[in-house]
């Protein structure tokens, strides 16, 4: 008897409270508040004259953050000419038939993070956008760009330092696969 009061004593405790729980007003329909919002700078995009890269950073001192926005736009920026610069060096050791695949693809791309820094000392801010919240913040956005053609000098430059590299380099040959890879980076940005 007592195991069966014990057991309405709780049914009838949790009935109550999932009754007081509930609420008695009809659901309002929630409307379909989509907000886009067009980030500043972004429109600025590697084509086949220029590597572009942005970036944002947000700070209660407005130079900090402009500081910083613009070095991680170059970090970027940096990030993105390797990457391309190690898959052309890829691809051109396997269209070339290379003997050597191996060691001409380790020989360029122990040149290629010099050839990153030399390439990020020569880029500009193309665009700078600076928005204040209501608590002070700054929030800066920033892009920054270097020509492709600094680029592809500094590789020709880095393989014609290095014997074995000259003898398998076509210059004409590795632009033509850098554009190319160019144009895929483009498209699968869009």
């Amino acid at each position: 008897m007592k195991k069966i009061f014990n057991y309405l004593l709780i049914l009838s405790i949790v009935s109550f409270t999932s009754e007081s729980c509930t609420s008695k007003k009809p659901i309002s329909k929630v409307e379909n508040t989509k907000k886009i919002t067009k980030i500043p700078c972004s429109d600025f995009r590697t084509d086949k004259n220029y590597f572009r890269a942005s970036a944002s950073f947000k700070g209660p001192d407005l130079q900090f953050a402009r500081e910083n926005s613009a070095a991680l736009s170059r970090a970027q920026l940096a990030a993105n000419i390797k990457a391309n610069i190690e898959a052309t060096n890829n691809r051109f050791a396997e269209q070339r038939n290379i003997g050597g695949k191996v060691e001409f693809t380790q020989k360029a791309t122990a040149q290629t993070d010099q050839i990153v820094v030399e390439s990020v000392q020569f880029t500009s801010i193309v665009c700078e956008e600076v928005e204040q919240s209501s608590d002070g913040q700054y929030t800066v956005y920033s892009a920054v760009e270097v020509s492709q053609d600094v680029i592809l000098n500094g590789v020709e430059k880095a393989m014609s330092s290095d014997e074995k590299l000259r003898q398998d380099f076509d210059a004409a040959q590795y632009r033509k696969i850098h554009n190319e890879k160019i144009e895929e980076y483009k498209n699968s940005r869009n």
